[in-house]
């Protein structure tokens, strides 16, 4: 998470957020694209909303300018994530770096 404030006493407690990112798998993914999204975006300062899935390369990226949502999702490795508002990019590729989709449970 990205804020520019933070509670002196707790760092862990966030004010004014600007970015959240989620790590969905299969079980929470309904929540973090319908109850989450819902709630995280209609906080004020929020700018970018993430789910990152754990399955398979997919990102999907909520974007605010001014009161308007836009929806972009990533599934190439050399797609970047541009974050501009805060002076951020990355490709997929960086976002999955050491994840091993082939890997077997």
């Amino acid at each position: 998470m990205v804020a520019p404030a933070t509670d002196k006493a707790d760092e862990y407690l966030i004010f004014e957020p600007a970015l959240l990112v989620e790590v969905a798998s299969s079980d929470s993914l309904a929540t973090d694209r319908g109850v989450k999204k819902n709630e995280y975006t209609r906080l004020p300062s929020l700018i970018y909303y993430i789910i990152i899935s754990q399955e398979e390369m997919l990102v999907e990226l909520y974007s605010r300018i001014e009161d308007v949502w836009t929806f972009t999702f990533f599934t190439e490795p050399d797609e970047v994530l541009d974050l501009s508002r805060l002076g951020i990019s990355l490709k997929l590729s960086e976002v999955y770096e050491f994840v091993d989709f082939t890997a077997t449970e």
